[in-house]
């Protein structure tokens, strides 16, 4: 037995090359713990006894204090086999270093190992793991192991520009349940800042469920055209999406009526709420600046009855009415009247007929809108909602492509649990306020109640 601090330092370099520092160090600042201590001890094993004893003590003397704390010491730092296999769990619910940390310690108060313990033990277990494989092999291994439609395109420097990831189980769904489909970007969910284009489907319960995920390198027709002809191949010919619903983004209108052109494309009113808010405020808020001035100078009784003159969610509240007007005759009308009442602002009129209302009208006005089957579906909300359930189960943005898989199949897996106990529901459960109508003995336990109550609704 020696002591740890035996031996000298010595620089690991491979003989007969010139050493060259990869940093430019302070004279002086090193830290090793090797100083020639001298401390020795000689022991024996006994085969019959099955025991060691000491021989001889060649030397009990150490040229350097006792530790006062064992604190990341190599021996005492160690990690028992319940402390690997925590850190192990951990890591596969991508925990952090530092909370992995403070679980051992939960597990074993005596234990003195420290950040850098978790980070060597993570690293075997990432080798043990991938076996030596590099990042992009050990995706495939993942992909081709829980049966996943997967795509991707690389450049010319071999980089991964495009990335498509669809679960089995998913793809049955968006088979079954393919009247609408839903798209809307995420972001900051890997360490290569590639962003998201995340592709929701309807089931019968109101369920909504993620068709495939696609990392894109950038936002444009190219990366868009890669995308949607990917989705695509996970349906059926002849029973492709009827309506989608996006945000207005230029480049996936002019691919979308290309990959699609039999399906009907909405906008979401919800974002266009949206940039109608920010854009009025732009022309609104600095032309008024002066009468807000001069407001502050009115007495208090008057200045909120001035000041309700130039809110600007007054007029928001007369497009959301233009947005739901529910016949065409309506609609004209509500339109002329919004004019009127925003005639002293041409900038925000023109915006509004230029880009919206005159091209656009029929892809977000209900007049338009209702007359396809969209199951009260006009906004990208249940997109976000998704976006909501699978970042919890990523916790950050600093992984690669493998980590953000598992936290994907981590998500799927909830999700299709979610869907299930919804079907469920609906095939073991009656409706007990409505049992005595005799037009539901044929499709009660057959039918989404979800859809059942719509249709009492209609017929009430």
């Amino acid at each position: 037995m020696v002591c740890e601090c035996s031996g000298k330092y010595e620089i690991h370099w491979k003989k007969g090359s010139e050493y060259q520092r990869k940093t430019t160090r302070k004279k002086g600042r090193y830290n090793t713990k090797n100083c020639r201590c001298p401390f020795k001890l000689q022991f024996k094993y006994n085969d019959d006894e099955k025991v060691c004893f000491m021989v001889k003590v060649v030397s009990g003397y150490h040229n350097h204090p006792i530790p006062e704390s064992l604190i990341n010491h190599p021996y005492s730092a160690r990690l028992n086999p319940l402390e690997k296999d925590l850190v192990h769990v951990l890591s596969k619910r991508r925990a952090r270093p530092i909370d992995i940390l403070s679980g051992v310690k939960v597990l074993n108060p005596q234990n003195s190992s420290s950040l850098a313990t978790i980070y060597k033990e993570r690293e075997k277990i990432r080798k043990k793991t991938w076996q030596e494989g590099v990042l992009m092999q050990q995706l495939l291994f993942l992909f081709e192991e829980a049966k996943y439609s997967t795509a991707y395109d690389t450049n010319e420097e071999k980089e991964v520009e495009y990335l498509f990831i669809a679960n089995p189980e998913c793809v049955q769904l968006a088979r079954c349940f393919h009247q609408i489909l839903f798209m809307d970007f995420t972001y900051k969910t890997n360490k290569y800042n590639m962003s998201i284009l995340n592709f929701v489907g309807q089931t019968s319960t109101k369920s909504t469920f993620t068709v495939a995920f696609c990392f894109l390198k950038d936002e444009t027709k190219e990366s868009y055209m890669w995308a949607l002809q990917k989705v695509k191949l996970l349906y059926q010919k002849g029973y492709t999406p009827h309506v989608l619903i996006t945000d207005k983004e230029q480049a996936l209108m002019w691919d979308i009526v290309r990959v699609f052109p039999y399906a009907r494309h909405h906008f979401c009113t919800f974002h266009l709420r949206n940039n109608v808010q920010t854009n009025c405020k732009r022309v609104i808020w600095p032309e008024n600046k002066t009468d807000m001035e001069r407001i502050k100078n009115l007495p208090l009784e008057k200045q909120q009855e001035e000041k309700d003159k130039f809110d600007i969610n007054d007029k928001i509240v007369d497009w959301e009415q233009l947005v739901w007007s529910l016949t065409e005759p309506l609609y004209f009308l509500r339109e002329r009247v919004l004019m009127e009442k925003w005639s002293t602002y041409p900038d925000v009129i023109t915006y509004l007929k230029n880009e919206l209302l005159d091209p656009h009208k029929e892809k977000f006005v209900s007049a338009w809108v209702k007359r396809y089957t969209h199951y009260d579906n006009q906004s990208t909300s249940t997109v976000e909602s998704a976006h909501y359930r699978f970042k919890s189960k990523l916790n950050g943005c600093d992984g690669g492509f493998v980590v953000v898989f598992e936290a994907m199949v981590e998500y799927f897996k909830r999700d299709l649990d979610r869907i299930k106990e919804d079907f469920e529901k609906s095939r073991s459960r009656k409706l007990v306020d409505y049992r005595d109508i005799p037009w539901l003995r044929g499709i009660s336990l057959y039918v989404s109640q979800w859809a059942i109550l719509k249709i009492i609704t209609e017929v009430e």
